[in-house]
């Protein structure tokens, strides 16, 4: 009942007019006081009652007439009004449409002598929005003499799917309803994120997407807002009006603000008083009093909360605080929106936001989305040109399916995808736009994508990129050469004890070096707060890609022990015939060669030892250790871009001596770095000079030859051009034989031919199933020839 009455006084105080105030305070001065007035004098009062209302019902009519005359009258939702939004931008801000959804915002807030101001401030925040949130910065890529190229977020955004895990409690029950039910999770898209409840947190690994699905959020309130474009939300957000005002706050600069002392009672320290510090505060163009913003935040309709990052808040602890502020901030308003995001690794234990927030976790991007990335972000690029763009697009799509093709033919089918995060697509996007070939510059891409990752630069807010980057002493350098001792040392362990390390291993790695003991805090700090390279779950540290922490090995042997005998005297040491430093070791010749060519050539010639120096400093090895060298060595050189081909006579030569009749009766080569040898001379080219030799088998009956080598590719393309290739008298009377393999008396007669007409192609040819693969078909001369069956 008292918040009844207290709704019928804000409603009257909101219709008190001077007119029908003045009219109002006469009526209770006569009630009380009008027997004491003069009786010539007591009917003027009345008629001054009388003209006080007739005032206020005529201004009532006007605005009535001018309200019906807006929402009826065609040109008034198209005429566009200017508010100026303040002195940082130059221009003034033009609202088209007649701001119903602004109206929305402003209309019950208690304070309607200030609508105007309102209005104005609101939209100049509008505006703000649209244009800090529209955009993807892309830093490195070289336009017009630029380093930085801005493309339109609506027309790069592509929504991701994540997935949706019932918490605990959840589970529980929905198993009491289906016993049967197999799993309690479903995937959707996160362009409909909003539509699925008022509270929702979404986790996700580094660089996964989190940040610009707020981002979107943001800009598409906005500009529906400003525009009264409701439809522009329901299709790419899920949201129908009344649309709220979208407040984006990162979450680690809250945390700031709680442990700042110099902070006074001004902003008392709850999550609700920050928001209004930091929107005032920041660049937002607002000017408006604090009690506002409670208002909007009262008001549970008019506002969206974005909070962004709460594993970039330093610690457990302050997780813990924060987490408990934001289920404060909800409660009882159980149609406040929020939506929260978190790295998954620092989004447990007590840091796990209570019943009511519907969990998303981003899944990794497959290729159909890896594709709508990239060719929207060509389209954005080249808007003029879609054909070069689609070229483009085409192109980096092709290097990316190279590279992990690549990736899994050197490391395995199981091993994980690289590109599986927007990140690593933005990565790539740079260096492709850069005129780099993704499968042949490993060493250079991965430079790349860790000096991004070690810049805070993709944070979404300035402040928050500035208080990352101070807690390393504002050096990328210091963090690179850290992580690189790191990875190097962790290496040094094993491929089974390699992956991940304890925390007080950590600390003693880093902290054994005098230049970085002061940083390890920072470090260790930093990679529970944000995550870099590092990830953090459970007390133990890994690098998020295994690829990461090899190229960081590579690079640590190159700037640590710098001096070529050094480097090939560590390897040499059994340490290339290791499968586990394979890529290290190509990654740092790789390294050389974008850095000091001069340098990985000396390498390349000292490993493989292609001259006399080098051969005589090699001869003491075992063969098997000089073959695995020269094997690596004739690898990296075959991924590099800045070395002399003069190089590669000397390491076919060099390789084709361990095939060598003499050579192989010294020693056993293991079938598999044989095979790795094979592969190289293939690459480069070679096939055997006796590649048609046929050995003679003697028999006591019927003595017969083979064939040295198992039929190439080379040589299977020979058989598909002879001209008589499809004629009829090779393909019939074929023998059957039983399942013993035994001759029969009967023959398949014209089967074989009617099979070939009813296969072949236009070119009546058929070819073996993996012809056109590039890691096993024709574009491979000289291996075995595979997808050849009796079937």
């Amino acid at each position: 009942m008292n918040e009844n009455w207290k709704e019928v006084l804000n409603t009257v105080a909101g219709k008190l007019t001077a007119g029908f105030a003045f009219a109002v305070v006469m009526f209770v001065a006569v009630a009380q006081f009008g027997e004491q007035i003069p009786s010539q004098y007591q009917p003027l009062p009345y008629v001054l009652i009388g003209l006080a209302y007739v005032g206020y019902a005529l201004r009532e009519v006007m605005n009535a007439r001018q309200s019906k005359s807006e929402s009826q009258t065609p040109s008034s939702s198209a005429r566009e009004r200017t508010v100026e939004i303040g002195n940082d931008m130059k221009d003034s801000v033009a609202i088209t449409g007649d701001n119903n959804h602004v109206k929305f915002i402003i209309g019950l807030n208690g304070h309607t002598n200030q609508t105007e101001e309102l209005r104005s401030q609101i939209t100049g925040y509008l505006a703000w929005v649209e244009e800090e949130f529209g955009k993807i910065t892309l830093r490195g890529i070289e336009q017009s003499g630029r380093q930085v190229v801005e493309l339109p977020l609506d027309s790069v955004y592509v929504p991701l799917q994540a997935e949706h895990s019932a918490d605990k409690r959840d589970m529980i029950a929905a198993q009491a309803r289906s016993e049967n039910e197999e799993n309690n999770t479903r995937n959707i898209d996160l362009n409909q994120v909003l539509s699925l409840g008022e509270r929702v947190i979404i986790t996700g690994g580094p660089g996964s997407g989190k940040t610009t699905v707020l981002k979107h959020i943001a800009w598409a309130l906005a500009y529906a807002i400003r525009y009264d474009k409701g439809d522009v939300v329901r299709d790419k957000i899920g949201l129908e009006p009344p649309l709220p005002l979208p407040i984006y706050v990162p979450l680690s600069l809250y945390a700031s603000y709680l442990r700042d002392p110099a902070n006074t009672n001004e902003y008392p320290k709850t999550l609700a008083a920050f928001i209004a510090y930091y929107l005032i505060q920041s660049q937002t163009n607002l000017n408006l009093d604090k009690r506002f913003f409670a208002d909007l935040l009262r008001d549970e309709q008019r506002v969206l909360l974005l909070l962004d990052g709460l594993d970039e808040v330093p610690n457990e602890r302050e997780r813990v605080i924060i987490r408990q502020d934001i289920e404060r901030l909800v409660a009882g308003k159980k149609n406040l929106r929020v939506v929260v995001t978190s790295r998954t690794v620092a989004y447990q234990g007590r840091a796990v936001l209570g019943r009511g927030f519907y969990h998303l976790s981003v899944l990794p991007i497959g290729e159909g989305l890896i594709q709508s990335m990239v060719l929207q972000a060509y389209n954005a690029i080249y808007p003029q040109t879609p054909s070069q763009a689609k070229d483009k697009g085409d192109d980096l799509i092709k290097g990316i399916r190279r590279l992990e093709a690549d990736r899994q033919k050197r490391l395995g089918e199981d091993t994980p995808t690289l590109v599986s995060t927007p990140l690593m697509v933005r990565m790539l996007l740079i260096v492709h736009f850069n005129n780099r070939r993704l499968p042949d510059q490993r060493a250079d891409l991965y430079q790349k994508a860790i000096d991004a990752m070690l810049r805070p630069d993709y944070a979404l807010d300035a402040t928050v990129a500035e208080e990352i980057e101070k807690r390393m002493g504002g050096s990328l350098a210091m963090n690179r050469e850290m992580l690189q001792l790191l990875a190097f040392h962790m290496h040094q362990r094993g491929e089974k004890q390699g992956r991940k390390i304890d925390e007080d291993a950590l600390r003693e790695i880093l902290g054994s070096d005098p230049t970085y003991e002061s940083f390890v805090e920072d470090l260790i700090s930093q990679t529970r707060q944000r995550g870099t390279l590092l990830e953090e779950q459970g007390g133990l540290y890994q690098f998020i890609h295994l690829s990461f922490q090899e190229f960081l090995v590579g690079r640590y042997l190159v700037e640590r022990l710098r001096d070529v005998e050094k480097i090939v005297a560590f390897l040499e040491d059994d340490i290339v015939l290791e499968d586990w430093w394979r890529e290290p070791i190509l990654l740092m010749i790789g390294y050389f060669d974008i850095t000091s060519p001069r340098v990985g050539r000396e390498v390349l010639t000292r490993l493989a030892g292609l001259d006399k120096e080098a051969l005589e400093k090699v001869a003491h090895l075992a063969l098997e250790t000089q073959l695995a060298s020269t094997e690596l060595a004739a690898v990296a050189f075959q991924e590099s871009q800045n070395q002399l081909s003069t190089l590669q006579d000397g390491l076919i030569e060099r390789l084709r001596f361990f095939f060598k009749e003499e050579t192989q009766k010294r020693v056993y080569f293991s079938p598999s770095i044989l095979a790795s040898t094979a592969d190289s001379l293939d690459k480069f080219g070679h096939l055997p000079p006796d590649l048609y030799r046929y050995l003679p088998i003697p028999h006591p009956q019927t003595p017969f030859h083979i064939a040295k080598y198992p039929v190439t590719n080379v040589q299977y393309q020979r058989f598909l051009d002879a001209p008589d290739f499809a004629e009829e008298r090779y393909w019939v009377n074929f023998p059957k034989f039983d399942e013993n393999s035994q001759a029969m008396s009967d023959i398949w007669g014209v089967e074989g031919y009617k099979w070939l007409r009813e296969s072949w192609d236009d070119d009546h040819k058929i070819y073996p199933r993996y012809w056109n693969d590039p890691r096993f078909g024709i574009a491979r001369k000289g291996v075995p020839v595979v997808g050849v069956s009796w079937y």
